[in-house]
């Protein structure tokens, strides 16, 4: 059986590694925050959660517009709506955990980074109402996941470069690699079949992961410059 028909044959496959990366994710950075009571970052919690839910939404509103009997299709589409809903969900526990432990913090990065994230929103919001797109069109939740994750974290990569550099390395490769989980199988999709490229979700969803994974990296080679 080949690769391409192996994933089109197991449509859940995909977004079952992803849930369990997702959980992984989750369960480290729990165990993490509170076995070294490293304190959490308001603006950088909520902001995954709303990358997350965003992406998440995405898929949920392909899902419905797939035909019914593409079931392979709809089974991927929904299954990658649960994925991004499980890491909002997972990433809302932490957030309620570290707040009981009083481990929750606002500081003045975290006004910095809420700054960026508004500032890039209005511009990408300015920008969709040129093109007539709405709040509910993928490619406006693209251009705002973006905001919320890929700028977030390049202003987080500068504050590594110039301020911090205690960087834990396990959660960089975590990230990577919980990224790249989500990241790979959505660019075969894209590139193999051609159906996907004018697929809006699809488009939508790479997008906003590849600019993830990007940031990503810019943060992993502040840590070691």
């Amino acid at each position: 059986m080949s690769q391409e028909n192996f994933w089109a044959r197991n449509p859940a496959v995909s977004p079952a590694l992803q849930s369990a990366a997702a959980w992984g994710f989750g369960i480290y950075s729990l165990s993490h925050t509170l076995v070294t009571l490293v304190s959490v970052s308001i603006s950088w919690a909520v902001s995954f959660i709303v990358f997350a839910a965003l992406v998440a939404s995405i898929q949920f509103d392909a899902y419905r517009k797939t035909d019914v009997w593409n079931t392979a299709e709809r089974t991927y589409k929904c299954g990658l709506g649960i994925v991004y809903s499980q890491w909002a969900f997972a990433m809302s526990v932490l957030v309620w955990l570290t707040w009981r432990e009083h481990l929750l913090v606002w500081s003045e990065s975290d006004t910095m980074n809420s700054a960026v994230i508004g500032s890039s929103a209005v511009i990408v919001l300015a920008v969709t109402r040129t093109k007539g797109w709405s709040l509910s069109h993928p490619y406006t939740k693209a251009g705002l996941a973006l905001c919320f994750k890929a700028v977030s974290q390049c202003f987080y990569a500068y504050q590594v470069g110039h301020h911090d550099r205690t960087v834990d390395l396990i959660a960089l490769a975590i990230g990577h690699g919980t990224i790249l989980v989500r990241l790979i199988p959505t660019a075969y999709r894209f590139f193999v079949n051609p159906e996907n490229r004018n697929d809006q979700a699809q488009i939508s969803t790479l997008v906003a992961e590849t600019g993830n994974e990007v940031s990503w990296a810019l943060v992993t080679i502040a840590r070691f410059s």
